[in-house]
């Protein structure tokens, strides 16, 4: 494989891991504080984020498989939270599918005025702004393939990078109690999360790949641990002040991207702490004007789902 086909096959695989950008998990996390009257609680906020439990599981053989499941298979998880009488978690899980939930606003069809999702839209508009930036960049550095490098990486960050800045924005300007929300969900979840995970989604796993029970189980409940800890952690950040959260984001999303170009160059970074920083900047200037409405159009749109009002008519019985 030529160095350069190498390199873009690392970053599609590598560069996007939970814990680099959280996938908008502070805005799942609002969107399902909203559903039931009086009802949210560390349950729901867990179970908004926890869809995306194997996001950082890239490199594995199981990932496209387990993230569609995740994002489609509802009725088990409702089933087996149903047993538990943890209805709430249920009601976080299933406002987040990309069928019909907040993912399929995000990623497919918005509820404002995009042809596709919210978060897909914006990153396109943002995607050549970056990519302009990192090729000059790339030139003054004398890499190879500077337009193809450089159109690469701005395709592959611009979405993420769309979803951390709706998702700051969120709390600083929405609710400033999301951050410190996320990580009590992620301490205190219930230890039945991963029995409901792996309930629903166990037996499927073991029949595709031909692997047993006990190991399908255990790759789901290793990724989901390890997702809890990201959650911890991402909660800690945003509960800084607003220059440091953004501030450690950039960080972070650089010591990532620069690993795997000194992966395939072995020079020294390539992007700074502060270009990163730049484009978490543009990202937040290209949605602060209509993030909100998209939201909010959003939660309407998941209130009158009869899947909700089902569960909040459940959640409601059971106070």
């Amino acid at each position: 494989m030529k160095r350069i086909e190498k390199f873009i096959f690392l970053l599609i695989i590598f560069l996007l891991p939970a814990n680099l950008f959280a996938w908008g998990s502070a805005t799942h996390a609002y969107i399902s504080k909203q559903l039931c009257q009086d009802n949210s609680d560390s349950l729901s906020i867990y179970g908004s984020v926890v869809p995306d439990f194997f996001n950082q599981e890239r490199n594995s053989a199981y990932f496209n498989f387990v993230t569609k499941i995740t994002h489609y298979n509802l009725d088990k998880i409702k089933k087996e939270s149903n047993k538990r009488n943890l209805n709430k978690f249920a009601l976080g899980f299933i406002s987040h599918n990309e069928k019909w939930g907040s993912d399929l606003t995000a990623h497919k069809k918005a509820r404002t005025n995009f042809r596709n999702g919210y978060a897909s839209g914006k990153g396109g508009i943002l995607a050549p702004f970056i990519e302009a930036e990192l090729e000059n960049l790339f030139i003054t550095q004398g890499i190879s393939f500077p337009f193809f490098l450089a159109n690469s990486i701005a395709s592959e960050i611009a979405h993420p990078l769309i979803e951390v800045a709706v998702d700051l924005q969120i709390k600083f300007h929405e609710d400033e109690f999301i951050g410190s929300d996320i990580k009590s969900s992620a301490i205190y979840r219930t230890a039945y999360v991963p029995d409901i995970l792996i309930s629903a989604y166990a037996n499927d796993l073991s029949k595709k790949y031909k692997i047993s029970r006990t190991e399908a189980s255990d790759i789901i409940r290793n990724a989901e641990n390890s997702f809890c800890e990201s959650m911890i952690q991402y909660g800690e950040i945003l509960n800084q002040e607003y220059d440091s959260a953004i501030q450690q984001l950039a960080e972070q999303g650089t010591e990532m991207i620069n690993y795997y170009l000194n992966s395939s160059y072995a020079k020294g970074s390539f992007v700074t702490p502060e270009i990163m920083k730049r484009f978490i900047e543009l990202a937040i200037e290209k949605t602060k004007d209509d993030y909100f409405k998209e939201i909010s159009e959003t939660i309407k749109y998941l209130k009158k789902r009869s899947e909700v009002k089902k569960l909040c008519k459940k959640i409601s019985k059971t106070k």
